[in-house]
């Protein structure tokens, strides 16, 4: 790019210098910039050239101020340290993409694990064309977003209950296999090492695990992690209340290996004292040391229908949530015994 003797010095490059240069009007260059067809493509090349010289960058927002939407799509979580997200949301980016969209990444977290009314403005200051949310956001982060005519739907969890569009995975279903799992590979002293008490999914979760030991006449331990401590401090716990403890189904694969690398430093054998199963099959996507036997809930899937819902309400424009449950499968690793 070369420097421009006429231009100011750290100012910003309109199209009115392009169009001072070119000897045109702002509304040609614009179109030239554009393509349209009514500029002919001399013109074209010839103002296209003059914007690089210059070091002219369009500016997108202003064009969806214009428009009425920016070709970005929000994606909202709260937990950096759980490669889950960073997984679906590389997902998801790669699909929006192919409808030449682009996602922007919202980090919101508070104590009660929900997208709340302050997020939801900043989401809406950018204009953006819609939200995915990991989290479930409160009423008035709903009425805003509608409000503003911004798409909705959350990820991981059902929006049944908020009349909004969800994608989430069998829950009931995968903890049931897990308690069963354990149930006929020998384990009967079990616990459930969970999130806080306030995340639907959680309990979902947990009552699968429930279920199934309940139809064999057992009933575990229950750790619900509201004071949001260290996984291993809840582990200790489970040892001193259950010092026999010989299987353990975990809220996630992040607290699995978290509880199997304690395990491991109390001299504990895994699966031979504890086996421990855990859910989303992140291993399908990163290399670990050992095979997790865990909850697989089709993270591919799962993201391809977010991105074909979110579409559908900005084409459609319709206010019925589609509320689409993914089925899960039980993967077996090296952390439970072999039946």
């Amino acid at each position: 790019m070369k420097k421009n003797p006429n231009h100011e010095y750290g100012k910003r490059p309109t199209l009115k210098d392009i169009s001072l240069k070119a000897g045109i009007t702002i509304t040609s260059v614009s179109r030239a910039l554009k393509g349209c067809s009514n500029i002919s493509p001399a013109t074209q090349e010839r103002v296209r050239n003059i914007a690089m010289e210059l070091g002219y960058i369009s500016n997108p927002h202003a064009q969806s101020l214009r428009n009425g939407h920016f070709p970005v799509i929000a994606i909202v979580y709260d937990n950096f340290k759980n490669p889950f997200y960073s997984i679906v949301t590389g997902m998801i980016d790669a699909l929006i993409r192919e409808h030449n969209y682009r996602s922007m990444v919202f980090y919101e977290f508070n104590q009660d694990i929900r997208l709340g009314v302050n997020a939801a403005k900043e989401i809406s200051a950018f204009n953006l064309s819609g939200v995915i949310s990991f989290l479930v956001p409160t009423q008035e982060a709903i009425d805003l977003f509608k409000l503003h005519n911004i798409p909705l739907i959350i990820i991981g969890r059902d929006g049944a209950p908020l009349y909004i569009a969800s994608v989430s995975s069998n829950d009931i279903q995968g903890g049931y296999l897990a308690g069963k799992h354990l149930f006929n590979t020998g384990a009967r002293k079990m616990a459930y090492i969970g999130a806080g008490s306030n995340l639907p999914i959680n309990q979902n979760r947990l009552d699968g695990f429930m279920k199934a030991l309940n139809e064999q006449g057992l009933a575990p331990l229950i750790y619900l992690n509201d004071e949001n401590i260290p996984t291993e401090a809840v582990l200790d716990k489970a040892l001193k209340d259950q010092p026999d403890l010989n299987g353990i189904f975990c809220f996630n694969d992040l607290m699995a290996f978290e509880v199997i690398n304690r395990l491991m430093e109390l001299n504990y054998q895994i699966p031979k004292d504890v086996a421990v199963i855990g859910y989303d099959n992140l291993q399908r996507y990163i290399n670990y040391p050992f095979r997790l036997t865990t909850i697989d809930a089709d993270m591919q899937k799962t993201a391809a229908l977010v991105v074909s819902s979110i579409f559908e309400q900005l084409q459609t424009h319709s206010n019925v949530p589609n509320n689409q449950i993914v089925n899960v499968d039980l993967i077996v690793g090296k952390t439970t015994k072999k039946i």
